[in-house]
């Protein structure tokens, strides 16, 4: 058995490499939590989640759901309240580790730092908090400044710039994303993940239904538009350029990963909440040796292990030309460098020693 290293593991996930997740969580934040459970092992945990169908997801030997409600804040809170002096075991808690932060997750947050005095250390992919300027919003900003340790996907000045202890590993390359031998098929190129109009899916249509060297598959979800206005983009620009796969689970992601030459991970550079977030896809695609481009540069990162875009068809088609001139040579020491770059950077071991060392150093 592993060692035990955290006592609770408290988040927002669904069943592992599942395709049918509760309401707002992303392909990428339930993997991502589930490489954390799979890694501190926790001996409890808990998922907030707005889905009553769910009633223990998997996660850890003794699993709790907290079931939320759409459109009733208070009554949310009220139920996280009740959650934790009911049948939650919190007398046998005294390291726990948290993933992202919201008013639901307060009162358990509260209760393990303030009154009980515990050590809580928080793992922060998405900040929307940082993103509106209000009263709560300020609130919780205090409260992840008050953990005993911090970890961020990104470095964000007003979280980073102001905690005595925090660190940024922008994501965690496990033993189960195991080293994949299959040949690449040329000139092939994946999107994948939350797909909607700040993550670029309208450009990307746009450039591919209008070429035909290179092959886009395409795979996930619609992202802060409906399934008909999704369905509808991809009715406007049909092509035999493009391929639209659904939403795939993990293992036939990570299968279909391996065999793309390239990686899409855009952001619209005019919305604010990218500055707040990472997307974890990009350490999954330079592992398996897939070259990345993105529209954001990330200074988490070697600059030498990604290529950028201009968040259009235009600057698309500028950033493919580009690599069009890149030799066969060039292209695999291009990613045998961001492979051992992003390896030294986001091995699991590295998330374990910085978290195991917030957690219990005095």
């Amino acid at each position: 058995m592993k060692p035990q290293t955290v006592d609770l593991f408290a988040g927002s996930f669904g069943e592992a490499g599942s395709v049918n997740l509760p309401d707002g969580i992303s392909f990428a934040g339930n993997y991502f939590q589930h490489k954390l459970i799979g890694i501190f092992n926790p001996v409890f945990s808990v998922s907030f989640l707005y889905d009553q169908g769910i009633d223990q997801p998997p996660g850890s030997r003794k699993a709790f759901v907290v079931h939320l409600r759409h459109g009733k804040p208070l009554r949310n809170l009220l139920i996280s309240v009740l959650f934790l002096f009911g049948r939650f075991p919190r007398k046998h808690i005294d390291r726990v580790l948290m993933y992202n932060f919201n008013i639901y997750y307060v009162p358990l947050f509260i209760f393990f730092r303030f009154l009980a005095r515990k050590k809580v250390v928080l793992v922060i992919a998405d900040a929307p908090f940082l993103v509106k300027k209000n009263l709560l919003n300020r609130l919780l900003q205090r409260l992840v400044l008050s953990s005993t340790g911090l970890v961020t996907l990104r470095h964000i000045g007003e979280l980073n710039g102001r905690h005595s202890k925090s660190d940024v590993i922008p994501g965690i390359i496990t033993r189960a994303l195991s080293e994949r031998t299959k040949k690449k098929a040329e000139n092939s190129v994946l999107m994948s993940g939350s797909l909607g109009h700040t993550t670029g899916l309208l450009p990307v249509l746009k450039f591919f239904a209008g070429q035909d060297k290179y092959k886009l598959f395409i795979t996930g979800k619609p992202y802060l538009m409906s399934q008909a206005e999704f369905d509808g983009y991809l009715a406007q620009y049909r092509s035999g350029s493009v391929s639209y796969l659904g939403a795939l689970r993990y293992e036939e992601y990570t299968d279909l990963l391996s065999t793309c030459e390239f990686g899409l991970a855009l952001r619209d550079p005019a919305d604010i909440e990218h500055d707040y977030n990472f997307p974890s896809k990009i350490i999954e695609y330079m592992y398996c040796a897939t070259i990345v481009i993105t529209s954001l540069e990330y200074p988490e990162l070697d600059r030498s292990t990604y290529f950028t875009a201009g968040f259009s068809p235009e600057g698309l088609k500028d950033c493919f030309d580009r690599l069009g001139q890149l030799e066969t040579e060039q292209r695999q020491a291009h990613t045998e460098n961001a492979r051992k770059k992003i390896y030294d950077l986001c091995a699991e071991e590295r998330i374990r020693e910085k978290v195991e060392k917030m957690l219990y150093d005095k």
